[in-house]
C-alpha cells in the first residue's frame, strides 16, 4: 500500500489531512495549507481572541498577515474580483475589527486590497466546511507575502 495514498483502516491520506484541518479550526488553532504555491498558515477570525491575534502575528512576522474574503464579499464591500480578496489589516487592528470587516454590512474605514495566491481558495474551502466565518489570517512563507482568508 506504500504510495497509495491510503493508511490502510484510517482512510486516504488526504482525506484525513482534511479531517484533522476542520478540527484545528473549529478549535480556532492555526492549520498550514500546503500546495505547489508554497505554505499558508491560516487562523479562523470566528471565536478569535486579541491575544490569538497577536500570538498569530508573531508567528508570521516579518509577513504581515491579511484578511481574506471571498468574491461575494467583496462585492457586497463595493469591491470588484472574480475570488478571493485580501484585504490589508493593521498592525493596530483587533479581532473585533477584523471580525467587523469579515461580517458587518458597512465597512467605513478606507480598504486596501492584497493580492492572494492559488491557496486562498483552499483556505475559503477550508473554512466552510469547518462551518466557521471564512476568514482566517496567513502566511505565504515560501515567498515570504502575508495572506489572510475570509468570507
Amino acid at each position: 500500500m506504500a504510495g497509495s495514498g491510503t493508511s490502510g483502516l484510517l482512510g486516504a491520506v488526504e482525506q484525513i489531512a482534511v479531517e484533522r484541518g476542520l478540527a484545528e479550526f473549529r478549535c480556532g488553532r492555526p492549520v498550514i495549507l500546503n500546495s505547489a504555491e508554497g505554505r499558508v498558515v491560516a487562523l479562523p477570525v470566528d471565536g478569535m481572541t486579541d491575544e490569538a491575534l497577536v500570538s498569530f502575528r508573531r508567528l508570521c512576522a516579518p509577513a504581515r498577515p491579511h484578511l481574506l474574503i471571498t468574491a461575494r464579499r467583496a462585492r457586497a464591500l463595493g469591491l470588484e474580483g472574480a475570488g478571493p480578496t485580501g484585504l490589508a489589516v493593521g498592525d493596530l487592528h483587533d479581532r473585533a475589527a477584523i471580525f467587523s470587516l469579515a461580517a458587518d454590512a458597512q465597512v467605513t474605514r478606507r480598504l486596501d486590497v492584497v493580492p492572494t495566491g492559488k491557496t486562498a481558495a483552499a483556505a475559503i474551502e477550508l473554512a466552510k466546511l469547518a462551518q466557521l466565518r471564512a476568514c482566517e489570517e496567513g502566511r505565504d512563507r515560501k515567498r515570504g507575502a502575508a495572506r489572510q482568508r475570509g468570507r
